[in-house]
């Protein structure tokens, strides 16, 4: 329940930053993704693993499915956030299945981890999320 939480309230977070200057944004979005890294890192030891970033990326996907259909559909997300949604659309549907999130997810996790350790640091994560 407290992982659910975190993500409708990191999800909240991420949809007012839209509304800032850009030099605001940008402050905003490395808090952002420090708040963000310290949700994914269950075990405390400063880095998160895959195996962390995948348990995120479900909390966060079960927090958006709202009907618990197993697809996050346009209806169940902010208004501002429907072209999010349409842009990780793989197949075009009109929603966003667990299986696009976890595409998406895992090209995200590689991109981001720069020195192919197989971990996300604070550092990779603040600098990927400031790049996107």
């Amino acid at each position: 329940m407290m992982k659910r939480m975190a993500a409708v309230v990191v999800l909240a977070i991420f949809a007012q930053l839209a509304a800032l200057s850009p030099a605001s944004a940008q402050s905003s979005m490395a808090n952002f993704a420090q708040a963000a890294f310290a949700a994914a890192d269950q075990n405390g030891d400063g880095v998160v693993d895959e195996a962390e970033f995948a348990a995120d990326a479900i909390t966060g996907f079960v927090a958006l499915d709202k009907n618990g259909n197993g697809l996050v559909e346009p209806g169940e997300v902010a208004q501002g956030d429907l072209a999010g949604l349409a842009v990780k659309d793989i197949d075009g549907d009109g929603n966003l299945s667990f299986e696009e999130l976890t595409e998406i997810k895992l090209a995200q996790f590689e991109q981001a981890d720069t020195n192919d350790d197989g971990v996300l640091t604070i550092d990779e994560t603040v600098a990927h999320d400031l790049n996107q």
